[in-house]
């Protein structure tokens, strides 16, 4: 059966990411300068305490979303779950919650392609593969500005965030949107990402052609083994002999 379509996560599968302390406090000023515009006075917080609400903020927001997978406007999220202790906020504007996200999502994290990944999605879309992107994420700029960043956003014919949807992975919606987008059948479309409970449950759910895990060592040891992907690599140019034998009607 040939596969039309070929849809990737971004954070640990097209690139590499890791928080980083000392890029985070470079990045404070910027986020004290917002803040201030936002609730309309200084944050009378150290250095030490805004990074403490940040990482108070990212882990009530992950406690929220996993339970029904809808991911909120940035400035929701900053409002009820990072600034929830500052009293009532109902006028965070979009454009500064999406600045906070941003900031957050870009300098609280380094960020690196995958080396081997602009020849291989070269090599995938000479085979006649359309190429999507369907990422889970807050800031709605992120994924845009990296794929930008690495070069890579014209081999890409759609690219869908959850931040820009409202449903996360693993809930199929996002999945199969992005197959819609990109103009192929979820049964002629394969998903490769670097987590099994969302990027290959996900896959799963949407009645994808199959799912590829890539080996991503920041999370290995978190993963659950089900569902099982029915291909696991080490790297993006491993995907071409994936899709082949794919074809053949073979899996892993």
């Amino acid at each position: 059966m040939r596969l039309k379509a070929l849809l990737f996560d971004m954070g640990g599968t097209l690139d590499t990411y890791h928080y980083d302390r000392e890029s985070a406090l470079a990045a404070l000023p910027e986020l004290r300068r917002i803040l201030a515009k936002a609730m309309g006075t200084e944050l009378a917080l150290d250095d030490a305490g805004l990074l403490a609400l940040v990482d108070r903020g990212e882990a009530s927001y992950r406690r929220a979303r996993e339970k029904d997978n809808v991911e909120l406007p940035p400035e929701v999220v900053w409002r009820d779950h990072y600034l929830k202790d500052f009293g009532p906020l109902p006028d965070l504007a979009p454009e500064l919650g999406e600045a906070l996200a941003f900031i957050v999502d870009t300098r609280f994290y380094v960020r690196s392609l995958r080396p081997e990944a602009p020849a291989a999605l070269e090599a995938l879309k000479a085979r006649g593969l359309r190429l999507g992107v369907a990422s889970n994420v807050l800031s709605r700029g992120q994924v845009p500005r990296d794929l930008e960043r690495y070069g890579i956003a014209g081999l890409f014919d759609a690219v869908l965030t959850s931040s820009e949807f409202g449903r996360r992975k693993p809930d199929p919606a996002i999945l199969l949107r992005a197959a819609e987008l990109v103009g192929a059948a979820p049964g002629d479309s394969a998903y490769v990402g670097d987590r099994v409970s969302r990027d290959v449950a996900g896959a799963r759910r949407a009645g994808f052609a199959f799912a590829a895990r890539i080996r991503n060592r920041y999370v290995e040891e978190s993963e659950p083994r089900e569902p099982r992907p029915d291909f696991v690599i080490d790297a993006l140019d491993e995907l071409v002999p994936a899709v082949e034998r794919y074809e053949r009607g073979e899996t892993a």
